[in-house]
């Protein structure tokens, strides 16, 4: 179970018409000092009827209607809401999640407390008032010896015999009501200056914007620019100035290439194609020395035969002539063998000269694709060529914002943002002139509100005689405080101390920095402590140790309870009059059982707010 919201109208100790989202851990109301709202009273009051309409007494005075709303949500998820008119009908009412909408469940107080119980988990009004609900009246030092032996049946708070007495009305109300009403004119003169402050800071802020049209110019030269300034250029690279030129002709240069060369095949085979290079000497072929030999033969055989056989010499003249002819022949070839040598030497040369024009011109372009990283000729022309294009770009944008910076437009716009600025500064000065932190002014309307709410109460209660309680010495609360723990564990009372004793003294030393030794509990549940090796029953302590020992037995008490049970607990301001440096301690405390189960702590101590998960103005 879990408490989601409270909503008071016209109860006493709280704001005339107060609505609080509450969260989940330890969570802090925030009560202005002067007040001491009833939250474990109107609280126990609301989940545990009478149905006699006893929650009268939490009715506010001067107030037409009085009304308090409690709204809870159970461990499955299902929200309900408890609502009551103080002193007459209640009702219990379950949200309908599909209509968003509550529906009434019932207005039977009997039927209502056997639902929170059976539904919500809501334990018996016993525990509920001696382990969940702590108020101020509870601590022994509040209470009178006299009222011990008349505890409630119900629980371990005093029985009241009337309407329990405010405070009387603090001597310093009236100054601190007008120093409550001069922070709110300081604080309603705060406002109308931030209210200037803001109006100016959207106007500051329409004006910047046109000014800011000239920003995108801005940036797209700032781009430019810096496009501009890593663009290559042929110095940059360490290229030959006339690149671009030398890149734009190289193609007619490779083509005139190519043309050279194809000229040059015909020039070197026309009438020469089949001459041999090398020839073999005449006198080396055999065709020539068989002529020779021939005709020697010839005329050897005309001598040596004689008669007519002397005719057979002149068969030599043919075979000398077959040899004149194969020298003849010699000589012609070795003359066109001389000839095309000549011709293509010169070729081979022509042909040279032109391969190392041509790879001169190949080499400052191949150098220049590797340094721009491109791979066309063309493409070096396109990419030097960018640098002039940026340039003729950023002399644009630069034209365009001195345009635009001399038209009247943003010149208006200028003066209007310089007006402004001033304006704002002299507001922001009278802001820091004013202070450093100033409330807002409904806040100190509702302190106001409550102080004057608080004296009047206070003046109409002090008509009523306050209850006279008789005098004595402090009672023992223990035994009583843990029947109850007993009953609520299932133990008996020794059981039940040896159960949180452990935790109950840590608690204890902490808060008394450590000035007792040790604690022991009897059979009846009296406690005796050690202190400076003197023991000591817990009456005979000082009453500030005593509620402290309290204290941690009821912490102790409700952080067992709620391991089991996550049951909210709650507290009313009763830290109260102890040390402030053991404010820190409480909190820490607090903020721990909040681990548990939800923790509602209604308190003025400004130290706690900084511990508590959550804070809500109450």
């Amino acid at each position: 179970m879990q408490f989601l919201e409270f909503a008071f109208q016209g109860v006493r100790g709280f704001s005339p018409a107060m609505r609080a989202a509450l969260r989940p851990g330890y969570c802090l109301l925030k009560i202005p000092g002067a007040n001491q709202p009833p939250l474990t009273g109107l609280c126990t009051s609301l989940l545990y009827p009478d149905g006699r309409g006893g929650d009268a007494e939490y009715k506010a005075l001067e107030q037409p209607q009085s009304r308090a709303s409690v709204t809870m949500v159970a461990a499955d998820g299902a929200v309900y809401r408890l609502v009551r008119s103080l002193g007459g009908a209640g009702a219990l009412q379950q949200l309908n999640n599909m209509s968003s909408q509550f529906e009434l469940l019932s207005e039977d107080p009997t039927e209502i407390a056997q639902f929170l119980r059976s539904k919500l988990g809501l334990p018996t009004r016993k525990v509920f008032e001696s382990v969940l609900g702590l108020g101020i009246q509870q601590l022994p030092t509040r209470r009178a010896s006299g009222v011990q032996t008349g505890l409630s049946a119900t629980g371990l708070l005093p029985p009241r015999p009337a309407l329990a007495s405010l405070p009387p009305q603090d001597a310093g109300a009236d100054l601190k009501l007008k120093q409550f009403e001069q922070e709110l004119a300081l604080s309603k003169e705060v406002e109308q200056i931030q209210y200037r402050v803001d109006g100016l800071a959207s106007k500051l802020f329409e004006a910047e914007q046109k000014l800011k049209g000239s920003q995108s110019l801005k940036d797209s030269i700032k781009v430019a620019e810096d496009a501009y300034s890593k663009a290559p250029t042929a110095d940059s690279l360490k290229l030959t100035a006339d690149i671009v030129e030398r890149a734009e002709r190289f193609a007619a240069v490779t083509a005139k290439y190519q043309e050279s060369l194809t000229k040059l095949g015909p020039d070197r085979e026309e009438g020469y194609a089949d001459v041999p290079r090398l020839l073999q000497p005449v006198h080396q072929r055999p065709s020539f020395w068989a002529a020779v030999g021939g005709g020697v033969a010839f005329i050897i055989l005309g001598i040596a035969v004689g008669g007519m056989g002397r005719y057979l010499a002149l068969l030599d003249i043919p075979a000398f002539g077959l040899a004149a002819i194969l020298a003849i022949n010699y000589i012609d070839d070795l003359r066109h063998s001389q000839l095309a040598n000549r011709k293509g030497e010169r070729r081979a040369t022509r042909e040279k000269k032109i391969q190392e024009e041509y790879e001169a011109e190949a080499q400052v372009i191949k150098a220049a694709l590797s340094a721009l990283q491109v791979e066309s000729p063309g493409e070096i022309v396109e990419t030097l060529a960018e640098k002039g294009k940026l340039k003729a770009q950023v002399q644009s944008l630069r034209q365009q914002l001195a345009d635009y910076e001399r038209s009247p437009e943003y010149r208006a716009a200028q003066s209007e943002v310089a007006s402004l600025k001033r304006e704002q500064q002299k507001l922001e000065a009278q802001l820091a002139e004013k202070g450093a932190y100033v409330r807002e002014a409904r806040d100190v309307e509702r302190d106001i509100e409550r102080l004057r709410q608080s004296v009047a109460v206070s003046k109409a209660a002090a008509a009523i005689p306050a209850p006279v309680l008789p005098e004595g010495p402090v009672q023992d609360p223990f035994p009583a405080l843990f029947s109850v723990g007993a009953e609520l564990f299932g133990l008996d009372p020794p059981a039940a101390v040896a159960a949180i004793k452990d935790r109950w003294f840590q608690y204890f030393t902490a808060l008394t920095d450590q000035r007792y030794q040790s604690l022991q509990v009897e059979k009846d549940a009296k406690v005796h402590l050690t202190c400076g090796g003197q023991p000591l029953p817990a009456v005979a302590i000082p009453g500030m140790d005593l509620d402290l020992l309290y204290l941690s037995a009821r912490f102790a008490l409700a952080e067992k309870y709620c391991a089991r049970n996550r049951i909210p607990c709650l507290l009313d301001d009763i830290l109260v009059g102890f040390d402030e440096s053991k404010l820190y301690l409480f909190g820490r405390m607090l903020k721990q059982l909040g681990q548990l189960t939800q923790v509602l702590h209604a308190s003025s101590q400004p130290g706690l707010e900084q511990v508590a998960d959550a804070s809500v103005n109450v």
